[in-house]
């Protein structure tokens, strides 16, 4: 009977380090599991960014061609009509308001010219900052991606204890 009693009584000291170890690794799971929850919530913050951004690209990327489009029209039209045409319009002026008219109209043509060039450029930076933004992105996804698996990685393993500690529990009850 004391040899029972003894007996009966490291197995009970066995199960209250078990319920202890049971109850520690029941606080780390949660703290584990609300990790993986808000790294999971991170990562669909940055996806819908991604998104976003990739939106906002395309967009930019859509606009910054059509503007360059119209400046190589012009540039061709420019090319194909030669320096003499500006000439020539000029000096087919009837009079001296004429020749003002077709001065100015010609300037503004330049001015035009010169502001759709610098237009292509500003877009053109634009372009290059978002696809920078971008591939910054998407490298914060793929961080965020990485610890999300290392947190769950590190709830399995506690899940894994767990199930082992309670199984060792069941045997202790059991030869009790």
């Amino acid at each position: 009977v004391e040899r029972a009693r003894a007996r009966l009584a490291r197995i009970e000291g066995d199960l209250d380090v078990i319920r202890d170890r049971l109850a520690q690794l029941q606080e780390d799971l949660n703290g584990a599991t609300a990790r993986v929850e808000r790294r999971q919530a991170a990562v669909e913050q940055v996806t819908a960014e991604l998104n976003r951004t990739q939106e906002e690209l395309d967009r930019a990327r859509a606009s910054y061609e059509r503007i360059s489009a119209r400046l190589n029209e012009r540039a061709v039209e420019a090319y194909i009509s030669g320096p003499a045409s500006s000439i020539d319009f000029l000096l087919n002026a009837a009079s001296v308001a004429d020749l003002t008219d077709r001065m100015a109209y010609v300037d503004a043509l330049a001015q035009a010219d010169a502001e759709l060039a610098v237009d292509v450029a500003n877009r053109k930076n634009r372009l290059v900052a978002l696809q920078a933004k971008l591939e910054g992105e998407q490298a914060q996804k793929v961080l965020a991606l990485e610890r999300a698996r290392n947190e769950k990685s590190d709830v399995i393993t506690l899940f894994d204890e767990q199930r082992r500690l309670l199984d060792a529990q069941q045997r202790l009850l059991a030869g009790a």
